[in-house]
This record gives structure tokens, C-alpha cells and sequence, in this order.
């Protein structure tokens, strides 16, 4: 197809690999949005924008405020100070159309909301500039032996593998790690994906912590109903019941 030349989404990542995709099917894509907003926010207020000539299949998760927003963003620590660029932490968003609270909720007002601040519940990095690099929602974070993974930042490097259409990684229960790194992949229709090749990749460009310790091969990444978005309880589901067969 010749005449898309602009794609834009939202509600999740754009992997590379799915941008190649793209790009396969519609020889005259030249550009790439991905927007990052949420219900309290009412609207997109962040943007990862890619053409052509800059590299067309870099991670979507690197973004700044979309420009003409009254927005203000900052990355703050479990100690609500501000992190420098380089360091993660929690990302705080503010602006005309953030909301005010939640209503009949007092409890979860109190928590997120302070000083004209929301406390979005996604971890980032803050990368100087005006950008950050979305991590993941913090209660999906693995923390494996005393260091917090961004299941994000493996899938973008398990998604580089050739023949890989798709992962998803959670992190599961362990006696002495605290949580163990599993991933799921799915592969490509006509290729064969085999898992000293996955290894080999990951040991290359993972610091052996984030490296996964179990790789399961599915049909299918089960999602959310509605967003679509990656169910990952119900891939830890999975993970425990294979735990429960070794």
C-alpha cells in the first residue's frame, strides 16, 4: 500500500520490530507517533515523534510533552524529590486537564494527588532535555535480587531478535531472588526461533541481572479487554502453573 505516509497510536509501545512490520506493508510510511496520556489526564500530553531520516525503528518509550500543552512533568524518588537526568524514579504530571481527584474516593485522591501534582504510577528515566523514557507501570517492575527491571526495556531488546513478532516479560516469585525474569515470545509466521540464539542475543546487550532466567514460546500474548493492553497477571498465571509442573 502507497498511500499512508503517517501512522500514529497510543495506549501502548510500538515495538521495533512491529515498526519494520509497518513499514514492510506500507513502502511510504516517513513518520511515527506514539502518544502517552492517561484517564486522569483526559488527553495525549507526551509524544514520541520518528521519521525516516532520524532511525526509523528506535524504542517508542523515549518521549517529551507534546508542544501548545499547559503541561508540566517532573521525575521525583519514592521520597518525592527530584531525580537528576540519568536516575529513574516516579514521573508527576500537572496542568488544566489533569483532573482533581477521584470522586467518592478520598483514600486514592489523597494518595495520587498533591500540590497540583498527579502521581502517574509509571516509573521513567529521566533523560535530560525535556524527555523521559517510560519504564512501566510500578507495580510491574521486577525486582530480582535487590535491582528493579523494567520488563519494558527487555521486551524492546528481546523484540530485536530476528523471527521475534512479540514479547512480554513478568517477573515471578523466587526464595532467594526475590523475583526471577521470565519472558514470553511469539514468533513470526515461517520463522524458527531457537533459544540459544535468544540467550546469546540477551547476554550481548542485557546486564546479566535483567537477562531472563525462563523463556516460554506462545501462540499469543494475552491482553487486557478494552485497551488491548499486555495482561500481565495473566502471564504470571501461566508462569506459576509452568513452575508448578518442573
Amino acid at each position: 500500500m502507497t498511500s499512508v505516509e503517517t501512522m500514529a497510536g497510543g495506549m501502548d509501545f510500538i515495538s521495533p520490530s512491529l515498526v519494520r512490520r509497518m513499514k514492510e506493508k506500507f513502502i511510504n510510511l516517513n513518520s511515527l507517533a506514539n502518544g502517552y496520556g492517561l484517564i486522569e489526564t483526559a488527553n495525549v500530553f507526551m509524544v514520541c515523534k520518528q521519521n525516516v531520516e532520524e532511525g526509523f525503528y528506535k524504542p517508542t518509550s523515549k518521549m517529551r510533552l507534546c508542544s501548545g500543552t499547559s503541561n508540566a512533568i517532573e521525575v521525583r524518588d519514592e521520597g518525592g524529590s527530584l531525580v537528576s537526568p540519568g536516575n529513574e524514579g516516579e514521573l508527576y504530571v500537572r496542568g488544566s486537564n489533569v483532573v482533581r481527584g477521584y470522586l467518592n474516593n478520598a483514600e486514592e485522591t489523597a494518595r495520587s494527588f498533591g500540590d497540583g501534582w498527579f502521581k502517574t504510577g509509571d516509573i521513567v528515566r529521566n533523560e535530560g532535555d525535556g524527555y523521559i523514557t517510560l519504564l512501566g507501570r510500578r507495580k510491574y517492575l521486577i525486582k530480582r535480587g535487590g535491582k528493579s527491571i523494567s520488563p519494558v526495556f527487555v521486551q524492546d531488546h528481546l523484540n530485536k531478535v530476528e523471527g521475534i513478532k512479540v514479547s512480554a516479560v513478568v517477573g515471578v516469585p523466587h526464595q532467594l531472588y526475590g523475583e526471577m525474569v521470565w519472558a514470553f515470545i511469539v514468533v513470526k509466521d515461517g520463522y524458527k526461533v531457537e533459544l540459544k540464539d535468544i540467550m546469546k542475543h540477551c547476554r550481548k546487550e542485557l546486564p546479566n541481572y535483567m537477562v531472563p532466567d525462563q523463556v516460554l514460546f506462545i501462540d499469543e500474548i494475552p491482553k487486557n479487554p478494552g485497551a488491548g493492553k499486555v495482561n500481565y497477571e495473566r502471564l504470571k498465571e501461566v508462569a506459576l502453573s509452568e513452575l508448578g509442573n518442573i
